[in-house]
């Protein structure tokens, strides 16, 4: 949906924009001649839309972007690139269409009279730029209604507040505190009891990212529970409330300072619960520890989940079953609190890196799925982007750092070898770094399951395992094993 917004800007703006583009590629100074062959317009159009940047750059405040035109040459150069991207945001703020996605979706209901006349629309107009807005929000099973003159948006509570904060934080980088009924010092002093970030080293590199995700979670929900919205926890959710009072009777988290209905409240620390930055926190590490001690639905469920994953996708020590149960948790708590959540216009996908492992990952959900259907309950798609992450996240760890030598014994001709290292090679070289040899072999793979019966059980340096040369599911598992085996060995 992020980009597709820019299909609702105002004709002007969407120019003025189109423009900014232009110039971030000019280094310095450019021939107005040359700028408007580059832009596809004639010189008096440019110089017309140029006026229009000035004026937006001076009512906007900023004083660190130079922009000029001398002589038929154009001025361009941004000394600061946060305000650049304030001032950009800044223009798309000025869209009327904008303006009223903003209000709709913080629960104000809007008037469509007095609307038109702030921003001097045409019913016409407005009329065609409602229509283009319905149909984006129809990918969120979201639509705008009237009723008595005023407009608003109807759908799934839990989607329009995630729609709201991934879409605000996207408008509103660098700008000021958007949300005019929630004070931003009480959000702050409730992130720091909660996350404890006084002592966080890191908190500086996260503060653009989490924290405001965190900040904008919890304005918006206080934002929109002021205006008599409620959110309906999904079954899931309300099946592991458990999870919740554990966490009130430890009195671990300070739930006093919002005033809050039940509902909200137990949707308030899911949001927390759901944020991975949660557990490498104080805090988090003692509601996991809490978590993990009872046998709730959700904890039986993760490790199912887990032990599936160690199968399907990579073998894990019970050290990285632990470091990794937080990506597990949130993963599913977010499917959970957005089951009709489809998309982001604000996270940036991670580039997976390991192609040949979304089917893998898909056979994985789908198997998942299958066993049980009452935990997936979002789109498989996005759950698959999700773990694609946490899979991204697996292959930067140091397995690729020592070399596995690996050989064959069994084969009958050089074809049978070369096939086996293949299959090997396109299987594994993902996560292990893998070479081949046959003279001393860190693990020796014997394509006859049955030999092992016969060996000799000698104490020897190398691993050694049996599959068949069909390289079944059941002998690709006792590679993987194997090569996990070496390393968990030799670390």
């Amino acid at each position: 949906m992020g980009s597709d917004l820019s299909q609702l800007y105002d004709p002007e703006i969407e120019r003025v924009i189109y423009i900014l583009n232009a110039l971030e590629r000019v280094d310095g100074k450019i021939l107005l001649k040359d700028l408007a062959v580059q832009l596809e317009m004639n010189e008096k159009t440019v110089m017309r839309y140029g006026e229009l940047i000035a004026s937006f750059l001076k009512k906007s405040g900023v004083h660190t972007i130079e922009f000029a035109f001398d002589n038929h040459i154009v001025t361009w150069e941004v000394y600061d690139i946060s305000d650049y991207r304030f001032f950009r945001n800044y223009i798309v703020q000025q869209c009327a269409i904008v303006q009223l996605g903003v209000r709709l979706i913080l629960g104000k209901r809007v008037n469509r009279i007095q609307f038109m006349e702030e921003f001097y629309l045409s019913e016409s107009t407005l009329k065609r730029r409602l229509s283009s807005m319905r149909k984006l929000l129809k990918e969120y099973a979201l639509n705008i209604k009237t009723s008595q003159g005023e407009l608003i948006l109807i759908g799934d509570e839990s989607i329009i507040r995630r729609l709201a904060r991934d879409g605000l934080m996207n408008l509103y980088e660098y700008s000021p505190w958007p949300f005019e009924s929630v004070d931003e010092r009480q959000i702050d002093l409730f992130i720091e009891k909660v996350f404890e970030l006084s002592d966080f080293k890191y908190r500086r590199a996260m503060e653009s990212e989490v924290i405001q995700t965190i900040k904008y979670d919890l304005a918006i929900q206080m934002t929109r529970v002021k205006l008599g919205y409620k959110v309906q926890l999904s079954e899931r959710l309300q099946e592991n409330v458990r999870v919740i009072e554990l966490i009130q009777q430890a009195n671990i988290l300070p739930l006093d300072v919002f005033r809050l209905s039940t509902t909200e409240q137990e949707y308030l620390i899911f949001q927390i619960l759901a944020k991975d930055f949660f557990y490498m926190r104080p805090k988090g590490k003692q509601v996991l520890t809490l978590i993990t001690s009872e046998e709730l639905p959700l904890t039986m469920f993760l490790k199912s989940a887990m032990t599936a994953f160690s199968y399907e996708i990579t073998a894990l020590s019970t050290s990285y079953q632990n470091e990794l149960y937080p990506f597990f948790l949130t993963i599913h708590l977010n499917d959970w609190l957005f089951p009709k959540w489809i998309n982001s216009i604000h996270y940036r996908e991670l580039d997976i890196r390991v192609p040949q492992l979304m089917d893998n990952l898909a056979n994985y959900l789908k198997e998942l799925n299958a066993y049980y259907p009452n935990y997936i309950i979002g789109p498989i798609e996005v759950l698959q982007k999700n773990y694609g992450k946490l899979v991204a996240y697996l292959t930067n760890l140091s397995f690729q750092e020592r070399k596995i030598k690996v050989g064959f014994i069994g084969a009958r001709t050089i074809l049978e070898i070369r096939t086996a290292e293949n299959i090997v090679r396109e299987s594994f070289s993902y996560l292990y770094n893998i070479t081949f040899d046959y003279d001393a072999p860190d693990i020796m793979i014997h394509l006859n399951q049955y030999e092992h019966r016969v060996s000799k059980q000698v104490q020897e340096p190398m691993i050694r395992c049996f599959v068949t040369s069909a390289f079944l599911v059941e002998d690709m598992s006792t590679i993987r094993q194997a090569l996990f085996d070496f390393f968990n060995k030799n670390k």
